[in-house]
């Protein structure tokens, strides 16, 4: 797998959060740069007609596809009540993103009671950058999946915790699992234990020990990979272990979520790229970063589960 650290610009010489956050004053960030007002449910005039598609004799849901057909940028807006992001802020190719069928939880939508998430990693996770914990990406994936899945009942649970690397979340990971039972499980792996200088031996043994522990749970498990870095010390290093989480996905039958690339692709497209999506620590994603993270995401785990792709890209408003 041969990857390209991509531009020149800070050296990230830190983690993913190097300490514990445990309060919401530390855990979210209040200084970032202001984002566009939230787009509300209702805002595009649809209670308000004008003109000929909007006349009273038209149905609301021969409107919303007739908006969708020929309007489809628009379309979007008409459910989502998250960030509004720039146009082809988090565009992502569909086939790139594409999971495998999720047997657990595709069999837990025909069943009585919700499907269970947990989201489990480091800061990304607990979603430090975002101004509040409702604009974390599980929070966020947690409104998306719902539409997609047409299942109402959909509880996502962070159990994110900055700073933290492999074998510390392999440790959460066997508690969690013995408490709880889950329909799928998103571990979010890899950042804190490349950029600290950790062994690659010991974190294939935890990413290998982790995978093994999800699957005997009887929960689906979906790897998600580094965030892409726009300069680190040692980008060698690092990509030999986002490289591992990718052979380790294969080598396992485990579904991979690449927001390496992902981010890598966000970041080519320049300014309004991947530094619109960044919070002030130019690290971690902020609330935009977090919402493409979280509709990319629903996306994948949706698309074979509906027996279509949900979204042919995950589109800006």
């Amino acid at each position: 797998m041969s990857l390209n650290a991509g531009r020149s610009g800070f050296q990230s010489n830190f983690t993913e959060t190097s300490e514990p956050l445990d309060t919401p004053s530390h855990a979210y960030s209040t200084g970032l740069r202001p984002g566009p007002p939230h787009a509300s449910t209702g805002s595009l005039g649809r209670d308000r007609p004008s003109g000929h598609l909007m006349t009273p004799i038209l149905p609301k849901l021969l409107y919303s596809a007739v908006l969708a057909l020929f309007f489809p940028a628009l379309a979007p807006a008409m459910s989502y009540a998250g960030p509004v992001l720039p146009r082809t802020a988090c565009d992502v190719p569909s086939a790139m993103q594409q999971l495998p069928r999720l047997p657990r939880v595709a069999a837990r939508l025909g069943e009585a009671g919700p499907l269970r998430i947990l989201a489990i990693g480091s800061s990304s996770t607990q979603g430090v950058g975002a101004t509040s914990p409702a604009s974390s990406y599980p929070a966020r994936l947690e409104v998306e999946l719902a539409p997609l899945l047409g299942h109402g009942d959909i509880k996502v649970e962070n159990a994110g915790v900055g700073g933290e690397t492999a074998g510390q979340t392999l440790r959460r990971l066997g508690r969690i699992s013995a408490q709880r039972r889950f329909d799928l499980v998103i571990w979010q792996v890899g950042t804190n234990d490349a950029v600290r200088g950790g062994s690659e031996d010991a974190f294939l043994v935890h990413l290998r020990q982790g995978i093994e522990a999800v699957k005997v749970s009887g929960a689906d498990l979906v790897l998600m990979d580094q965030q892409y870095l726009d300069s680190i010390a040692d980008p060698v290093r690092y990509r030999r272990f986002v490289s591992a989480v990718a052979a380790q996905a294969r080598a396992q039958g485990v579904p991979l979520f690449s927001r390496f690339a992902a981010m890598r692709i966000w970041a080519a497209a320049g300014q309004g790229g991947l530094d619109a999506l960044l919070a002030s620590d130019r690290f971690h994603l902020n609330d935009r970063g977090y919402a493409c993270l979280a509709r990319d995401l629903a996306a994948s785990i949706a698309a074979p589960i509906a027996g279509k792709l949900a979204f042919t890209r995950v589109r800006a408003l």
